[in-house]
């Protein structure tokens, strides 16, 4: 209908002809995307109601958001220390990774370091009970970390799960060492109102 429309206006609208059928054009075009915008409410509301119903809450409200939401800029552009804007990818992640190292640095200077304390009592290991009610307690429909596992799967795992984590969370206390990816963090900067570029790293 667009195309025919985009004909019509093309050879140039002299006679009446050619207005009666330009405006016909258009009134259908515009009853046909009311019609696609109320079947795709009609269609995002019965998933709505589809996954209030199986408490599927992470489902739920991205379907909510793509109703009402509105998109948020994508963040591009930061500042630095100087209130120079930073364009480049590798130097936007940079000033992230300065910007929270500096939150977590301590204000002495030496950097949240401490003395080892030297304890002679052997701690007793980690009991399963410990184990079960820390995985009970592990929210879902939460983001999964950086190795991209969710709650949900580690608590589908059962009796043989809470095995394999009882006997890994006694690995890492008995040697004191904690696996590499333990120590990595995902952070999503969510912009707010005002110049998104004016961020909290100054």
């Amino acid at each position: 209908m667009a195309d025919e429309r985009r004909q019509v206006k093309s050879r140039g609208i002299q006679t009446e002809k050619d207005k009666r059928q330009y405006k016909d054009h258009r009134r259908r075009i515009q009853r046909r995307t009311r019609q696609d915008k109320q079947d795709f409410l009609e269609r995002k509301c019965k998933e709505v109601e589809s996954h209030s119903s199986t408490n599927h809450s992470r489902d739920l409200f991205r379907a909510v958001k793509e109703i009402t939401g509105k998109k948020t800029p994508k963040l591009d552009v930061i500042k630095d220390e100087d209130d120079k804007s930073l364009t480049e990818s590798d130097q936007i992640k940079q000033r992230w990774q300065q910007y929270c190292q500096g939150l977590y640095a301590s204000k002495d200077g030496l950097g949240g370091a401490t003395e080892p304390l030297e304890v002679d009592e052997v701690e007793p290991d980690i009991l399963r009970s410990e184990v079960v009610m820390a995985m009970k307690k592990m929210r879902t429909d939460k983001a999964p970390g950086y190795d991209d596992i969710p709650a949900e799967l580690i608590k589908e795992t059962g009796e043989e799960g809470v095995d394999v984590m009882h006997k890994l969370c006694n690995l890492l206390w008995k040697y004191k060492s904690w696996p590499i990816d333990w120590t990595r963090s995902i952070f999503l900067p969510l912009p707010k109102k005002g110049d998104i570029s004016n961020l909290p790293c100054k």
